[in-house]
């Protein structure tokens, strides 16, 4: 089953429990359903996978049981909205930062703290590389990349 979570140690945690033989596990409790999978359908997946091995799945802030027809459907809306609370928020992320780019906002990255301009002039000054380094404290390395940068 492939499962895209958005943290490892929750996939970890389902490839885990679903590769344990019947009867070692016999409740997985969770805080909300959206812990286990934002995606609705490797949610179902995951869920129909533990009731059929009989494991007991607790949500804690949703107190329902996933036992029965109505707390399965409970449980597959819950997973929807889930699924679409997690696309409508990288959408709202792509718009924020299309629009910060519309701005002339750089986005991602940091500025670089050693800059090509001042190796150059004390180059031109007889510093050698490995005195240039010590002067802006960074390595050799670190000045040739600031060179290549401003290529």
């Amino acid at each position: 089953m492939q499962c895209t979570f958005l943290n490892e140690p929750v996939y970890c945690f389902v490839r885990s429990l679903n590769s344990k033989p019947m009867g070692k596990v016999g409740t997985v409790i969770c805080w909300k359903l959206d812990r286990i999978s934002r995606s609705m359908l490797d949610g179902l997946n995951i869920l129909s996978s533990w009731l059929e091995k009989d494991i007991r799945v607790v949500a804690v802030s949703q107190q329902f049981d996933l036992s029965n027809a109505v707390g399965k459907l409970i449980a597959s809306v819950l997973l929807g909205i889930a699924e679409m609370e997690r696309v409508n928020i990288r959408e709202n992320i792509i718009r924020g930062m299309q629009a910060a780019k519309a701005r002339g906002v750089k986005i991602g990255g940091r500025e670089a703290k050693i800059h090509a301009e001042d190796i150059i002039r004390l180059k031109e000054q007889g510093y050698k590389m490995t005195e240039i380094a010590k002067e802006l404290g960074c390595s050799r390395q670190g000045l040739y990349l600031a060179l290549k940068r401003r290529k």
